[in-house]
């Protein structure tokens, strides 16, 4: 097959496997996750009334919502509805966004490969459905995956021809990531750190000058959180995923699930007893900072555990939710293996799954810890760049370590694009591992 002939093939591949998801969003309605509400009350809010803010204005007002969801991804859900008023418009546009991102990826590996291993692309894609599921259900993961996507190709573009309109345009986008979902309130530190390197090699200073976008997209959303609640703050979902999540990991773990719901609800009445939301959320980030700094080897460990969790959690749930199965009592593998140890955990998941979700279950982890291999060694590929590797490996580590201990596969999303990318290049470097061990003992 010839190049264009194979490049029409990959993109009929890549279109086919969307269309098939998408009418799958039409027939199961499984389109929503809990934070989808959130989301469409800010894009209803901003349209109506100017504001972010992800609950009904009409109902009591709660300083947490104007921060909880970053206006992002609501400006593109509203965007969007201005073409058709329908949520599936937003999911189309995402499947356009997706097939094109994925096309142009593939079409970039035509320039380091010409052989099968850039067929990785299309296998991964298949074997974590996950990722399309993703595109078609109203969630920010996706859309940050583009814009995170958009902004490395155009650091690609900088480090091949040094023009700095293309490093402008790097910053502009992490600036839109930030905004997109909370993840990356904290990327302002890793991207001056990396300024800083490009600075020093190139020796000019503008990398560090526009490295400052980052910055002051995520003070302007500060400030505005602060004007709305008297608390200089990016978002609450902060203060709870640490008392909710991070804390409630450690107490599931030593006291069990009773004993965390007691210590959040004994948290949260202390807490909403003060007078101010300043003062509100301090008190829950005290309460949890108390559990986490009182059992730091524990926390890391758990903390540890959810990094490997992201990289390998077939996302199961996802899948119920997709299909409009019933979740009302999720079982998740991780955290039976958690609570009853790995014979009983894994007993327990198999009698409260159907047993063709445990097979797709197999199928994903298996794949997801075969990627995560290749995905480490791409790192060692001479063939990227290095400071696009030095990048790359920043932000994925960054990604994956801010998921904490939770993990969810789902998080994955945002970063699946890259890895995509990068698996032919880590099949590529066992491929000469293997010929140079092999060499090696021809020659002996």
């Amino acid at each position: 097959m010839n190049s264009k002939k194979t490049l029409l093939f990959v993109f009929f591949i890549i279109v086919l496997l969307h269309i098939v998801f998408f009418i799958g969003a039409l027939n199961y309605k499984g389109i929503y996750t809990t934070d989808s509400p959130e989301y469409k009350y800010c894009a209803e809010n901003i349209y109506n009334y100017n504001t972010s803010y992800s609950a009904s204005l009409d109902e009591n007002i709660k300083p947490e919502h104007f921060s909880l969801r970053p206006p992002g991804y609501p400006v593109f859900i509203l965007f969007s509805k201005l073409i058709i008023d329908s949520d599936y418009t937003v999911l189309f546009i995402q499947n356009i966004l997706s097939i094109l991102l994925l096309f142009l990826l593939y079409y970039k590996l035509n320039f380091y490969f010409n052989d099968k291993k850039k067929y990785l692309f299309i296998v991964g894609l298949i074997a974590f459905p996950i990722y399309l599921i993703m595109v078609n259900m109203i969630m920010a993961d996706i859309l940050l995956g583009i814009l995170l996507t958009i902004s490395w190709l155009f650091l690609d573009k900088f480090i091949k021809q040094q023009k700095y309109y293309y490093l402008l345009l790097f910053n502009v986008f992490l600036g839109f990531s930030a905004i997109t979902k909370p993840v990356m309130m904290y990327f302002w530190i890793v991207n001056i750190a990396y300024a800083i390197y490009l600075a020093i090699k190139y020796k000019k200073l503008y990398p560090l000058f526009m490295s400052l976008i980052l910055v002051f997209v995520i003070t302007l959303w500060t400030y505005r959180n602060y004007q709305k609640t008297n608390y200089f703050h990016f978002s609450s979902i902060k203060a709870k995923n640490l008392i909710d999540l991070n804390a409630g990991d450690v107490l599931i773990y030593k006291y069990g699930e009773d004993y965390k719901k007691q210590f959040i609800k004994h948290a949260k009445e202390k807490a909403y007893k003060l007078p101010t939301y300043k003062e509100q959320s301090e008190s829950l980030l005290n309460s949890a900072k108390e559990i986490l700094l009182g059992n730091p080897i524990l926390y890391s460990i758990l903390h540890a555990k959810g990094m490997l969790n992201f990289m390998i959690a077939p996302g199961r749930i996802d899948v119920e939710t997709f299909l409009s199965l019933n979740t009302d009592k999720p079982i998740s593998l991780y955290r039976e293996i958690e609570k009853r140890g790995f014979v009983n955990g894994l007993i327990s998941y198999i009698n409260n799954v159907n047993i063709a979700f445990i097979l797709l279950v197999i199928i994903i982890v298996i794949w997801n810890i075969f990627s995560l291999a290749l995905l480490l060694l791409s790192f060692f590929s001479k063939k990227i760049d290095v400071s696009i590797r030095i990048f790359l490996f920043l932000l994925l580590l960054y990604i994956i370590f801010a998921s904490g201990s939770g993990g969810y596969a789902r998080f994955k999303t945002s970063i699946y694009f890259f890895m995509l990318y990068l698996l032919p290049f880590g099949f590529d470097v066992v491929r000469v591992c293997w010929e140079n061990l092999t060499g090696c003992c021809k020659a002996t």
